[in-house]
Protein backbone atom coordinates (compact mmCIF):
# COMPACT_ATOMS: atom_id res chain seq x y z
CA UNK A 1 0.00 0.00 0.00
CA UNK A 2 2.72 2.68 0.86
CA UNK A 3 4.76 1.73 -2.56
CA UNK A 4 2.06 2.37 -4.12
CA UNK A 5 1.12 5.68 -2.37
CA UNK A 6 5.02 6.64 -3.07
CA UNK A 7 5.01 6.32 -6.47
CA UNK A 8 1.59 7.97 -7.17
CA UNK A 9 3.09 10.61 -5.53
CA UNK A 10 6.27 10.18 -7.43
CA UNK A 11 4.22 10.84 -10.57
CA UNK A 12 1.92 13.71 -9.32
CA UNK A 13 5.52 15.52 -8.57
CA UNK A 14 6.71 15.16 -11.78
CA UNK A 15 3.74 15.96 -13.43
CA UNK A 16 3.50 19.16 -11.28
CA UNK A 17 7.06 19.86 -12.38
CA UNK A 18 6.80 19.14 -15.75
CA UNK A 19 3.44 21.77 -16.34
CA UNK A 20 5.89 24.08 -14.19
CA UNK A 21 8.82 24.03 -16.57
CA UNK A 22 6.04 24.21 -19.74
CA UNK A 23 4.21 27.16 -18.24
CA UNK A 24 7.38 29.23 -17.12
CA UNK A 25 8.92 28.77 -20.36
CA UNK A 26 6.00 30.46 -22.71
CA UNK A 27 4.62 28.31 -24.49
CA UNK A 28 6.21 25.12 -25.22
CA UNK A 29 9.59 24.84 -26.06
CA UNK A 30 10.85 27.93 -28.62
CA UNK A 31 12.06 27.13 -31.82
CA UNK A 32 15.48 28.79 -32.67
CA UNK A 33 14.83 31.84 -34.65
CA UNK A 34 16.02 31.85 -38.03
CA UNK A 35 18.65 34.78 -39.34
CA UNK A 36 17.62 37.73 -40.25
CA UNK A 37 17.98 38.01 -44.17
CA UNK A 38 18.28 41.78 -45.57
CA UNK A 39 15.06 41.10 -46.96
CA UNK A 40 13.15 40.76 -43.61
CA UNK A 41 15.31 43.33 -42.07
CA UNK A 42 14.94 45.88 -45.21
CA UNK A 43 10.90 45.54 -45.47
CA UNK A 44 8.31 47.53 -44.08
CA UNK A 45 6.61 44.57 -42.02
CA UNK A 46 9.91 44.12 -40.22
CA UNK A 47 10.47 48.42 -39.40
CA UNK A 48 7.08 48.79 -38.45
CA UNK A 49 6.34 45.96 -36.23
CA UNK A 50 3.67 44.95 -38.62
CA UNK A 51 4.34 40.85 -39.52
CA UNK A 52 1.42 41.08 -41.67
CA UNK A 53 1.46 44.01 -43.21
CA UNK A 54 -1.64 45.25 -41.80
CA UNK A 55 -2.93 48.34 -43.91
CA UNK A 56 -4.80 51.44 -42.03
CA UNK A 57 -8.64 50.63 -42.08
CA UNK A 58 -9.94 53.02 -39.29
CA UNK A 59 -9.70 50.10 -36.33
CA UNK A 60 -7.23 50.98 -33.85
CA UNK A 61 -5.17 47.82 -32.06
CA UNK A 62 -3.06 47.79 -28.40
CA UNK A 63 0.05 49.19 -29.41
CA UNK A 64 -0.53 50.62 -32.08
CA UNK A 65 1.80 54.03 -32.75
CA UNK A 66 0.05 56.79 -34.75
CA UNK A 67 1.64 56.44 -38.78
CA UNK A 68 0.71 58.33 -42.11
CA UNK A 69 1.53 55.64 -43.42
CA UNK A 70 -0.59 53.24 -45.78
CA UNK A 71 0.01 50.75 -43.09
CA UNK A 72 -0.31 50.33 -39.47
CA UNK A 73 2.82 50.28 -37.16
CA UNK A 74 3.13 48.64 -33.73
CA UNK A 75 5.20 49.45 -30.79
CA UNK A 76 6.59 46.28 -30.95
CA UNK A 77 6.08 42.88 -32.89
CA UNK A 78 4.14 40.79 -30.41
CA UNK A 79 0.96 43.65 -30.74
CA UNK A 80 1.30 43.12 -34.68
CA UNK A 81 0.64 39.74 -34.29
CA UNK A 82 -1.97 39.97 -31.68
CA UNK A 83 -3.71 42.21 -34.25
CA UNK A 84 -3.10 39.73 -36.89
CA UNK A 85 -5.14 37.26 -34.61
CA UNK A 86 -7.73 39.64 -33.95
CA UNK A 87 -8.38 40.91 -37.51
CA UNK A 88 -8.49 37.00 -38.77
CA UNK A 89 -11.16 36.03 -35.45
CA UNK A 90 -13.22 38.97 -36.81
CA UNK A 91 -13.23 37.73 -40.38
CA UNK A 92 -14.00 34.18 -38.73
CA UNK A 93 -17.19 35.74 -36.85
CA UNK A 94 -18.38 37.13 -40.15
CA UNK A 95 -18.35 33.60 -41.59
CA UNK A 96 -15.30 32.96 -43.25
CA UNK A 97 -14.58 29.96 -41.93
CA UNK A 98 -11.95 28.19 -44.50
CA UNK A 99 -8.27 29.14 -44.76
CA UNK A 100 -9.96 30.11 -48.24
CA UNK A 101 -12.49 32.64 -47.05
CA UNK A 102 -9.52 33.81 -44.40
CA UNK A 103 -6.80 34.50 -46.79
CA UNK A 104 -9.12 36.06 -49.57
CA UNK A 105 -10.55 38.35 -47.09
CA UNK A 106 -6.76 38.98 -45.83
CA UNK A 107 -5.18 39.35 -48.84
CA UNK A 108 -7.62 40.33 -51.26
CA UNK A 109 -7.10 40.01 -55.08
CA UNK A 110 -6.79 43.06 -56.29
CA UNK A 111 -3.90 43.68 -53.85
CA UNK A 112 -2.08 40.16 -54.03
CA UNK A 113 -1.68 37.02 -56.43
CA UNK A 114 -4.62 35.55 -53.61
CA UNK A 115 -4.56 31.76 -54.42
CA UNK A 116 -0.80 31.92 -54.70
CA UNK A 117 -0.77 33.00 -51.15
CA UNK A 118 -3.50 30.59 -50.06
CA UNK A 119 -1.54 28.01 -51.28
CA UNK A 120 1.50 29.08 -49.58
CA UNK A 121 -0.41 29.20 -46.37
CA UNK A 122 -1.43 25.82 -46.31
CA UNK A 123 1.46 24.61 -47.52
CA UNK A 124 2.92 25.78 -44.50
CA UNK A 125 0.43 24.68 -41.75
CA UNK A 126 -0.68 21.53 -43.47
CA UNK A 127 -4.38 22.44 -43.35
CA UNK A 128 -6.45 22.08 -46.49
CA UNK A 129 -7.57 25.61 -48.19
CA UNK A 130 -11.48 24.18 -48.19
CA UNK A 131 -10.81 22.63 -44.29
CA UNK A 132 -14.07 24.10 -42.39
CA UNK A 133 -12.47 25.80 -39.33
CA UNK A 134 -14.36 26.01 -36.10
CA UNK A 135 -13.85 27.90 -32.59
CA UNK A 136 -11.84 25.50 -31.52
CA UNK A 137 -9.23 26.06 -33.80
CA UNK A 138 -8.43 29.78 -32.07
CA UNK A 139 -7.72 27.89 -28.71
CA UNK A 140 -4.90 25.04 -27.50
CA UNK A 141 -6.18 21.84 -28.63
CA UNK A 142 -5.55 18.48 -26.63
CA UNK A 143 -2.03 18.97 -24.75
CA UNK A 144 -2.03 22.06 -24.97
CA UNK A 145 -0.48 21.72 -29.23
CA UNK A 146 -0.68 24.94 -31.05
CA UNK A 147 -3.83 26.49 -31.85
CA UNK A 148 -4.72 26.52 -36.11
CA UNK A 149 -5.06 29.92 -36.56
CA UNK A 150 -1.74 30.69 -35.02
CA UNK A 151 -0.28 28.42 -37.49
CA UNK A 152 -1.85 30.52 -39.61
CA UNK A 153 -0.69 34.01 -38.23
CA UNK A 154 2.59 32.50 -38.32
CA UNK A 155 2.38 31.38 -42.29
CA UNK A 156 0.96 35.16 -43.09
CA UNK A 157 4.44 36.40 -40.96
CA UNK A 158 6.46 34.22 -42.96
CA UNK A 159 4.56 35.45 -46.50
CA UNK A 160 4.80 38.92 -45.74
CA UNK A 161 8.13 39.62 -44.41
CA UNK A 162 10.06 36.03 -44.67
CA UNK A 163 10.04 35.87 -41.28
CA UNK A 164 8.93 35.02 -37.73
CA UNK A 165 9.64 35.91 -34.40
CA UNK A 166 8.62 33.26 -32.42
CA UNK A 167 8.77 34.44 -28.88
CA UNK A 168 7.02 37.44 -29.93
CA UNK A 169 4.41 35.82 -31.64
CA UNK A 170 3.46 33.73 -28.72
CA UNK A 171 3.25 36.62 -26.41
CA UNK A 172 1.11 38.04 -29.00
CA UNK A 173 -1.16 35.36 -29.17
CA UNK A 174 -1.30 34.56 -25.78
CA UNK A 175 -2.61 38.03 -25.31
CA UNK A 176 -5.20 37.59 -27.71
CA UNK A 177 -6.47 34.33 -26.00
CA UNK A 178 -6.80 36.39 -22.86
CA UNK A 179 -8.85 39.02 -24.45
CA UNK A 180 -10.93 37.27 -26.78
CA UNK A 181 -11.34 33.18 -26.50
Amino acid sequence: MRKRLLWIAIIVIVVIIFLYVYYSSGDAPQKPQKPLTQKTVDSLGYKQNNPGNIRNQGDIFDGEVYSNSSFKVFDRMANGYRAMAILLFNYFKRGENTLRKLITEYAPPNENTTSTYINFVSDETGIGPDKVLSLNDFKPGLFLSEPIIKKIVRAISQKEISWVNESELNLGYNEFLKDRI
